[in-house]
Formats: structure tokens, sequence, C-alpha cells
């Protein structure tokens, strides 16, 4: 499939982008990680598959889910400006890997954990929402598309939004033929989505932030 494969070599867009940047500190690092696990894990579970080898790629593939929340919660924390919002990013982690372990045990080892990554999606909105607000509320910059945080927010948000309810569903409705080519549809496009954000926020400059609302209310003293 067409799409399939465009969504596999989206996944090396943000790397290509790395290799003309260097640097892999901060910001950055954090997707750089985000997107070197997906491509590993995409190998991974290709390898997996191919050799028919289910232990392997049935952890790789239930593994995947709280590996990256643990990773996009470190880095939205790492952006947040209100500290109660920090904490309770922080706070949510251990939640997270509370529930994931209880609904992990109620399932078969072949199933997909539809629960658990829908729960994962739906944390990671809250988390952006909670980021477009504080930029609201407390501007940096009045372009604030010029920066890398709010690609990547942006990348992930639409994602997250985009595979909710697929995933939710995924588990009961798989059998469904219908339902599997739209699961595939909606998760190829949004993982495409998704890279593109990456590689742009990977090959801008850091912004040098400062509080565009105090600084109008200097100027207007």
């Amino acid at each position: 499939m067409l799409l399939t494969l465009i969504k596999f070599i989206s996944n090396f867009i943000p790397l290509g982008v790395f290799l003309f940047n260097r640097k892999i500190e901060g910001f950055k690092g954090f997707i750089f990680s985000l997107v070197l696990f997906a491509v590993l894990n995409t190998i991974l579970t290709g390898i997996f598959n191919r050799f028919e080898n289910e232990a392997y790629y049935y952890f790789n593939n239930l593994s995947y889910t709280p590996i990256e929340f643990l990773l996009v919660a470190l880095m939205i924390r790492t952006i947040l400006k209100n500290a109660q919002f920090k904490r309770l990013v922080l706070l949510s982690i251990p939640i997270f890997f509370f529930f994931w372990i209880v609904i992990l045990s109620t399932i078969s080892s072949k199933n997909f954990d539809s629960a658990a990554v829908a729960l994962e999606e739906l944390l990671l909105i809250t988390f952006c929402i909670i980021y477009f607000y504080e930029n609201i509320k407390n501007p940096n910059t009045i372009f604030i598309y010029s920066t890398q945080e709010f690609w990547a927010i942006t990348g992930i948000l639409i994602y997250a939004s985009s595979t909710f309810f697929v995933y939710l569903f995924r588990e009961s409705n798989w059998q469904n033929l219908n339902f599997r080519e739209q699961y595939d549809y909606i998760h190829h496009c949004a993982s495409i989505f998704k890279n593109i954000c990456f590689a742009i926020a990977i090959g801008l400059k850091p912004y040098k932030t400062t509080n565009i609302l105090n600084k109008i209310d200097r100027q207007v003293t």
C-alpha cells in the first residue's frame, strides 16, 4: 500500500533534518529520542513479524505505549512554565504506568492494548492543551509558529486527537474490514503529519523567549 510506504519513509524525514543540525540537545534531544524510538520500533516489528517470533513481536508492540508516553510527557514538562502544571505532568507518569499494568494484566498477550493507548492519547491531548493555554495566557512571542515547541506539540496534538477513537475501538472492531481500512488510513495520515511537524521543529533555530505582554506593558509605560 502506497500510504503505508509513505508513512514508513516519513519516519526518516526528521532524522534527515537532524543530519543538517548536528546538535542533539535540550528540546531537540526529546524529539530525536521520540523519532529514533519510533523508527527502531517499526523496524523491530517488521523483523519479528517476518521471522514469526510472536513473543518478541507482542512485547515490542506492548512496550511502545509506556515508553512513548514517558518521552512525550517529559518533553512537554520541560517547556511548561507553570510549576503546578509541571507537577501534574510528573504525577501523571506513575498513574499512567499503574493503569497500564492493570490493563495489561486483564488482556490476552495477543490483544492490542486499546484502553491503555486511548488513555495515553487522552493525557497527551490534555498536556498539549495546557501548553497552548499557557502560551495564550502568557505569550513568549507574537509568532508562536516560529518556535520549535509549537510544531512539535501541534504534531502530537493532531496525531493524538486523530487516532484517539480508532485506538479506543481497535481491539473490538479489528475483524471488521472497513474499520481496518479506516484505521490504517487515519493512523498513517496522522503519523505522516506528525513526522512533518517534527521535521519542521528540528529545522527551526531555538527561539529566545520573552514575555510579550510584559514587554508591551514596559513600552507603554
